[in-house]
Parts: C-alpha cells; structure tokens; sequence
C-alpha cells in the first residue's frame, strides 16, 4: 500500500541513499562529502520553513520531495508562498507517475494554507512545463574584464564583512526584498552558507554608518596550470540606491589587476548597458555581426494555482489602472476554468457578468503574465493567447504590462 506523508531525521540514511541515486553528478561519494550532505539535511529538516515528505510502499521510501514556504515580495506587497525542491523517485520505481503525485499533493497542502504562488527550480523544464509550470526571468550570466566596468571617483566606505557580523548584511537584504517584485525571504541554509563557506567574501558599501549595498563573491582559479590566473565569481549583489552600485562596482573594477574575468550572473536583462563592452571572453560571433555578449538560462518557474483566488486576495496589481472587462478562460488538463474580469481604475471585480471580449490561455502562461514575466502582445505573437476580438488586444496588453519581471535569486 502506498502513502504519502512528512519524514524527519529518523530515515535520513535511506534518504540519502535515494538522493545520490537521483542526482549523482552533483554528489561526492567521500565519507566527509556523505556527512556534509547529511548535515545540509539536517539543517533543512530543523528549517520551521521547510517539510520532507516521501512517498512510501508498504514502508519502503520511493519517492520524496522537499517542500518550502517564503515571504515573497508580489509587487510590493509580502505574500506567503511556496517552493517544491529535491524531488527524488526511486530508480527501480521510475515512470509510475509518482513524481507528478508529490507534486499534486503538494500543491492541494498549498492550497489548504490559502498559498496559490508554487515556484520550483525544475530539472526538466518540459515536465514542468506540462504540470501547468511557466518560465520565469532569465538568468544572465556575464564574462568580461572589470575594466569595462564604470569608473566612479565617489568617496566610498566599501568594508570586508567578517562571517561573525552579517547582521547588516541581512538587513540590508530584506530592505532590497520589501522592494522588490519576486523576491524571497533567505532560508536558514542560505544564511548557514553565508557563515561557514570560507570561500565567500562579502564586501560592503556603508551610506549613514548602515549597510547600503554588499557584494557576496569568491575568487576562483581561471587556468588549472596558472594561479596567476584568476576569476571573480559574483554570487550576489544587493543594492538600495545608485551610488552604492556604483561604488561597490567600481571596488570590482579596482581588482584588475589581480583579476582577469568578472563572472557576473543577472536578472537585469538590461545589465549590459552598464558595460562599456559587454562581450564575452568566448569570442563567438553570431551572423551576422553580433557578439556573444551572455548566456542565459531559464531558472524558476511559477505557476498560480487558483486564479480567482489570487486575483481577489493576493495579488496586489494596479493593471496601470486600465479599465477593461473581459471573460477569461484557463486551461489545464483540459478542465477550462472560467472567470469574468472587470478593471475599474485599478480595481478588479469577478462578480460582474458583462464582458467585452474572450480571453483564453493556458494556466502556464497566464502565470508568467500576471506575474510580470512577458507581456500579453508577446503571447499573442507567439499563439499562447487567443483573444476573439483583437480589437481589445491593446488595452488588455496594457493592463497587464509590467515593467519589472520578478526579480529572485533563491537556490532552493
């Protein structure tokens, strides 16, 4: 008989037994890197923020999924939601559909605790993206000499933070985080990560004896044959105002003589602006006459699970103050849910029965939508949104238009 339900310390070796089998690439089979695994567990598992649960056969551990719930900033406005991470299904037990049963099970957990924002990390994006899952912001990542960067002659009070007082560093975070759309609240691994890794340093600009912006980074080795030969891993680089971006810029700019390569990773698809030449040390060249400047990568992935919910007490979007009302249809598995939506100079009513056009998408794209991570004339252009009267394409375009995509750089 096979059930589902939360596990704790109690059967962490079969658990990590199952982990390793699942992704053994990233594991180290060593007795210490086995005991550095178990210890990460641990410390998810004592997380209030974090639950195991595993999908058992008569006992037997086959499957597992971690799930995790965060302080999401939704348009400026703090929303709990929630996270599926580590899912692992036993290799003897594959194809079975348990995978998609943790996940349908955690979504319903989602939903009994009034959540309708699931975000994932996805190992197959085309799993997920058949799970009613859409593609977040892109991640960019940049290589370029710190040269490039902008030279800035502002006095500056750039300090090493010691791992024994991040406390203003924290602070710090949660004050870009209260600001800004998409970002998560830091998970007491990320913060044990910050203490104990020492290859991480942290540098940080003060503005009123306050930390106002900080860089987390770690030098790295270029060349396996030459030490002289060194990189700069930006890991993270939060910012409150412009000169503290500045300033803390141009400290990696100053580095250039020890460093060769800045390796830069960005949800800012407008980053390469900021460069006076952003392209890559790789050289590639695309026909014609373009210069590989980035690669990008497709990271989180959201899906909203009740629509009129979310709509009504979770989602607080002014929709640019467009009135427009329309019907709106949501695929998924071929069960339509249907909603009549009227804007009211910000407002938003879904008890009204008049509507002026149709809308109808796939609950997938319909998230990254409402969420602000592509526009609805995109959609369209692409077949993912259908609208019987196109006439109306414009306003309903507009009023779903963001221009910031959530922003949340949150391994879980």
């Amino acid at each position: 008989m096979r059930e589902i339900k939360a596990f704790g310390p109690e059967i962490i070796d079969e658990y990590t037994t199952l982990a390793y089998n699942t992704y053994p690439s990233f594991k180290d089979y060593s007795e210490e890197g086995i005991n550095e695994f178990k210890e990460l567990v641990l410390i998810r598992m004592n997380d209030s923020n974090t639950q195991y649960y595993g999908m058992f056969d008569n006992g037997e551990l086959i499957g597992a999924v971690r799930y995790i719930e965060f302080d999401m900033n939704l348009y400026n406005k703090m929303i709990r939601s929630a996270g599926i991470a580590s899912l692992a299904v036993k290799l003897n037990h594959k194809k079975q559909r348990i995978a998609k049963e943790l996940i349908d099970f955690l979504e319903d957990l989602m939903l009994e605790r009034n959540i309708v924002v699931s975000m994932l990390l996805p190992f197959r994006l085309d799993f997920y993206k058949k799970m009613g899952y859409g593609f977040g912001t892109k991640m960019n990542r940049y290589r370029f000499n710190p040269m490039n960067l902008p030279k800035d002659t502002q006095e500056s009070k750039i300090k090493l933070i010691e791992r024994d007082d991040l406390g203003g560093v924290f602070a710090c975070y949660n004050k870009y985080m209260n600001k800004t759309h998409g970002m998560l609240n830091k998970m007491d691994e990320e913060i044990f990560e910050y203490e104990t890794n020492p290859q991480n340093l942290i540098v940080a600009n003060y503005e009123n004896d306050e930390i106002d912006g900080y860089i987390l980074m770690e030098f790295v080795n270029g060349k396996d044959d030459n030490y002289t030969i060194n990189h700069l891993y930006i890991k993270e680089f939060i910012y409150n105002s412009i000169d503290s971006q500045r300033k803390l810029l141009e400290f990696v700019r100053k580095q250039a003589d020890q460093v060769q390569i800045v390796i830069f990773d960005t949800l800012d698809d407008s980053f390469s602006y900021l460069i006076d030449n952003p392209a890559s040390d790789s050289n590639n060249y695309i026909p014609f006459g373009y210069l590989e400047t980035n690669t990008q990568a497709i990271g989180n992935m959201y899906k909203i699970l009740d629509v009129k919910k979310a709509l009504e007490e979770h989602i607080a979007k002014s929709y640019n103050n467009v009135d427009t009302k329309y019907r709106l249809i949501i695929q998924e598995d071929s069960n339509d849910q249907e909603l009549v939506v009227n804007h009211d100079s910000g407002s938003i009513n879904l008890n009204s029965t008049e509507y002026d056009y149709t809308i109808k998408m796939h609950i997938r794209d319909y998230t990254v939508l409402l969420l602000g991570c592509t526009n609805a004339q995109s959609l369209f252009n692409l077949g993912l949104l259908e609208i019987d009267n196109p006439k109306y394409l414009k306003e309903f375009d507009l009023a779903y238009y963001s221009s910031k995509k959530p922003i949340n750089n949150t391994d879980f």
